[in-house]
């Protein structure tokens, strides 16, 4: 009975410290917290049952406000959080974590600490590969290839982290997601899990743009150079038809090579330029003092020109492709030292190409370094022929071909 008593009396102690007496009792504030788990094993999701229903028990007062007032500071003094809420698998353990703070008014403790809650319940569903489906696909030509996506039912949407500028070996990760809500309510509208999540790929099968000149297999080049003279001294023979004008040479000199920046449209992508050192023989009249003509005479002209290809290519295959029928001599024209008596008076013969190489790097690169990287292989060890009174290199007057110096795409 003694023993009964006293227990009675530690009850009566304990309820006056709940109904604020002034006991500063401490609240086990996990006693009600539960966790209830849904969904899909591997997806589930966790969220907080219960947690502040302790508070029935403590808050005793028979005024109205008062019990609401204190609630609101017991609800703002204990706050409970997850430490993973979403994407569990049965057996996974999360913890709910109590922090605390004072209530001074409250005349009460409130316990902190650690709960942990084993996942358990989530149903199994099936699981599919999301890529099974869909088709990935890599058009247009390295570096500014595309990436396509077609396939699928409709009820995933996939995003790529990059669908432009591509080259061949370049990765692209497409991530897969509901088309409409999360991926937990996709699982729960369709009982079916897709997995992985997202996937890697590796950007091949794209025709390349050439980027460096010996990308380009000596065959190739040989072929090019062939059509290039042939090109320069059927231009010269069609043009230079009188009696005694004669095409002496072209001795091939070197390249130049333009390859677009990165990031840029700019088109052509490359240029190969074969550059040439020609001797032209002229025969005719040449300007004399107080704009007289004199008697018809033969001279050489030496100069240099350049023949260019764009766009050469590397097919997927490996093989390299060049359009020689889109070739272009330099529309680049100087006067001849001589030229021939019209009606009217004296016109300059007009030759396609430059008085010296650094007239021709200036026009064909520097003004084109802002768009291009380039290489130049182009060697001249013998001096170009002396200028003369006369002649004018790039004339406006003699110019009317004259166009921007990169030659354009066909």
């Amino acid at each position: 009975m003694k023993k009964l008593f006293s227990l009675l009396i530690a009850l009566g102690t304990l309820l006056m410290c709940f109904s604020f007496t002034g006991c500063n009792a401490t609240v086990d504030t996990a006693q009600t917290l539960s966790v209830k788990f849904k969904g899909v094993n591997g997806y589930g999701t966790a969220t907080l049952e219960d947690e502040y229903d302790w508070i029935d028990e403590v808050n005793k007062s028979d005024n109205e406000l008062e019990l609401l007032a204190n609630e609101i500071k017991m609800r703002e003094a204990v706050q409970y959080s997850l430490d993973k809420a979403d994407h569990l698998s049965n057996g996974d353990v999360v913890t709910v974590t109590i922090t605390t703070k004072e209530v001074k008014d409250l005349k009460m403790n409130f316990k902190d600490g650690e709960v942990k809650f084993t996942v358990e319940g989530l149903k199994e569903a099936d699981t599919f590969d999301p890529f099974e489906d869909v088709n990935i696909s890599f058009e247009g030509y390295a570096p500014n290839g595309t990436l396509n996506i077609t396939g699928g039912d409709g009820t995933l949407t996939f995003t790529a982290d990059k669908t432009n500028g591509l080259k061949n070996g370049d990765t692209v990760t497409i991530t897969v997601k509901p088309s409409v809500g999360d991926i937990e309510r996709y699982i729960e509208t369709y009982n079916k899990v897709y997995s992985p999540e997202s996937k890697e790929f590796t950007v091949d099968g794209l025709a390349a743009y050439v980027t460096k000149l010996d990308e380009i297999p000596s065959d190739v080049l040989n072929k090019m150079k062939t059509h290039a003279e042939d090109s320069i001294k059927a231009t010269a023979a069609n043009k230079y038809t009188a009696d005694g004008c004669v095409f002496k040479s072209a001795d091939f000199l070197g390249y130049y090579f333009l390859n677009a920046k990165d990031g840029t449209s700019t088109n052509p992508r490359n240029a190969i330029y074969c550059v040439y050192k020609c001797t032209q023989t002229l025969k005719g009249a040449a300007p004399g003092p107080n704009n007289t003509v004199l008697q018809d005479q033969v001279h050489d002209d030496v100069y240099y020109t350049w023949y260019a290809f764009t766009n050469a290519m590397i097919l997927p295959d490996g093989t390299c492709s060049v359009d020689l029928s889109s070739g272009s001599l330099t529309s680049s024209q100087m006067n001849a030292t001589i030229g021939y008596r019209t009606f009217i008076g004296y016109n300059y013969y007009v030759l396609y190409g430059y008085k010296d190489i650094d007239a021709m790097v200036n026009d064909t690169i520097t003004k084109n370094v802002d768009k291009y990287t380039y290489e130049n292989t182009v060697k001249d060890t013998e001096p170009s022929a002396p200028a003369e009174e006369n002649s004018s290199e790039n004339s406006s007057d003699n110019s009317s071909e004259v166009s921007d110096s990169t030659p354009a795409a066909s």
